[in-house]
Protein backbone atom coordinates (compact mmCIF):
# COMPACT_ATOMS: atom_id res chain seq x y z
CA UNK A 1 0.00 0.00 0.00
CA UNK A 2 1.32 3.71 -0.56
CA UNK A 3 0.39 6.77 1.18
CA UNK A 4 1.55 9.97 -0.50
CA UNK A 5 2.04 12.93 1.82
CA UNK A 6 2.82 16.59 0.70
CA UNK A 7 6.77 15.48 -0.75
CA UNK A 8 6.94 11.83 0.82
CA UNK A 9 5.69 8.80 -0.36
CA UNK A 10 5.36 5.75 2.03
CA UNK A 11 4.83 2.36 1.03
CA UNK A 12 3.62 -0.30 3.57
CA UNK A 13 3.86 -3.85 3.97
CA UNK A 14 2.62 -6.72 6.75
CA UNK A 15 4.53 -9.27 7.15
CA UNK A 16 3.77 -12.27 9.44
CA UNK A 17 2.81 -9.57 12.07
CA UNK A 18 4.92 -7.20 11.50
CA UNK A 19 4.77 -3.77 9.90
CA UNK A 20 7.74 -2.47 7.86
CA UNK A 21 7.43 1.43 6.09
CA UNK A 22 9.35 2.08 3.88
CA UNK A 23 9.47 6.24 3.44
CA UNK A 24 11.26 8.22 0.22
CA UNK A 25 10.71 11.62 -0.81
CA UNK A 26 10.20 12.11 -5.01
CA UNK A 27 9.86 9.10 -7.34
CA UNK A 28 10.36 5.60 -6.62
CA UNK A 29 9.36 3.25 -9.24
CA UNK A 30 11.15 0.12 -7.46
CA UNK A 31 9.97 1.31 -3.94
CA UNK A 32 7.78 -2.13 -3.13
CA UNK A 33 10.46 -4.20 -4.82
CA UNK A 34 12.68 -2.42 -2.64
CA UNK A 35 10.80 -3.62 0.44
CA UNK A 36 9.78 -6.44 -0.19
CA UNK A 37 13.64 -7.81 -0.82
CA UNK A 38 14.41 -5.87 2.39
CA UNK A 39 11.58 -8.18 4.04
CA UNK A 40 12.49 -10.88 2.52
CA UNK A 41 16.32 -10.92 3.23
CA UNK A 42 14.64 -9.86 6.89
CA UNK A 43 12.57 -12.96 7.48
CA UNK A 44 15.70 -15.33 5.77
CA UNK A 45 17.56 -14.28 8.90
CA UNK A 46 16.07 -16.77 11.65
CA UNK A 47 17.95 -14.97 14.75
CA UNK A 48 16.61 -11.29 13.44
CA UNK A 49 13.25 -12.79 12.47
CA UNK A 50 13.30 -14.28 16.49
CA UNK A 51 14.42 -11.05 17.87
CA UNK A 52 12.24 -8.84 15.96
CA UNK A 53 8.82 -10.87 16.93
CA UNK A 54 9.76 -10.88 20.17
CA UNK A 55 11.02 -7.52 20.94
CA UNK A 56 7.21 -6.10 18.67
CA UNK A 57 5.18 -5.01 21.10
CA UNK A 58 7.37 -5.46 24.54
CA UNK A 59 10.05 -2.76 25.34
CA UNK A 60 12.91 -5.17 24.61
CA UNK A 61 15.42 -4.21 22.36
CA UNK A 62 17.39 -5.59 19.53
CA UNK A 63 20.89 -6.25 20.13
CA UNK A 64 24.24 -4.38 18.87
CA UNK A 65 24.92 -7.06 16.80
CA UNK A 66 21.11 -7.58 14.86
CA UNK A 67 21.31 -3.94 14.48
CA UNK A 68 24.37 -3.99 12.81
CA UNK A 69 23.38 -6.76 10.50
CA UNK A 70 19.99 -5.21 10.00
CA UNK A 71 21.67 -1.96 9.10
CA UNK A 72 23.75 -4.24 6.46
CA UNK A 73 20.84 -6.11 4.93
CA UNK A 74 19.34 -2.17 4.72
CA UNK A 75 22.19 -1.05 2.58
CA UNK A 76 22.06 -3.66 0.14
CA UNK A 77 18.29 -3.28 -0.12
CA UNK A 78 17.93 0.67 -0.11
CA UNK A 79 20.75 3.48 -1.40
CA UNK A 80 21.04 5.11 1.11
Amino acid sequence: ERIKHQDYTLVLKIHEGLLFTYIYKGQSYSSIKKLSNFVDSLSATPDIWKGLHKSSGSPKMLNAEDLLTIQKISETCFVL
